[in-house]
């Protein structure tokens, strides 16, 4: 099974059909116009997609699976490298190959349950068919980095912010939102 049918299986009837609150995610999504927008940006053109209409057709257009998962495919295959800067060139910057170094760990197994290249593979299918792609950074005690955790794109809200450019997100799933902080 690969990534996307697993996130099509979390979501999933009985009956094969994909069951997510649609009504209250794309509330927010209309919500975010006007208390949060304030005059900024533009409104959206008539006509243009969601990212649940990529996604939709995506889904149901062979030709377009084909392109995205063939891009997509094509990414995962190609290794993630480190590398430190030891000087203002690229020729003078050393790649970092200890495999207990910190951040090789996290991008060799970015969490417990998605390999490298389902990681890889699922962002970039999101890159292609939204133009977005979020991941949760889980950080230990001293802030580091130690899991990464690829988030739908249509289920991520950006919240504007008139000073900031951004104040944070919001990720709703099933009725249930998580606010996140800007990086």
């Amino acid at each position: 099974m690969g990534l996307m049918e697993f996130i099509k299986n979390i979501f999933a009837t009985g009956d094969g059909q994909i069951s997510i609150d649609k009504g209250r995610a794309w509330d927010m999504e209309a919500e975010t116009e006007a208390p949060y927008s304030r005059g900024l940006g533009k409104p959206q053109p008539a006509g243009y997609g969601t990212r649940r209409d990529y996604i939709d057709t995506y889904e149901l257009h062979p030709w377009i699976f084909a392109c995205v998962n063939r891009i997509s495919t094509s990414v995962a295959t190609v290794p993630m490298k480190v590398w430190e800067r030891t000087g203002p060139r690229r020729e003078e910057w050393k790649e970092v190959v200890d495999p207990d170094d910190k951040l090789v760990k996290l991008l060799r197994q970015p969490n417990p349950y998605i390999s490298n290249y389902d990681f890889k593979e699922y962002v970039t299918s999101a890159q292609e068919l939204t133009g977005d792609a979020y991941c949760e950074i889980i950080v230990d005690g001293d802030g580091e980095p130690v899991e990464l955790w690829p988030m739908l794109p249509q289920f991520v809200t950006i919240v504007p912010d008139p000073v900031n450019f951004i104040r944070g997100y919001v990720y709703t799933v099933n009725g249930r939102s998580i606010n996140f902080e800007p990086e």
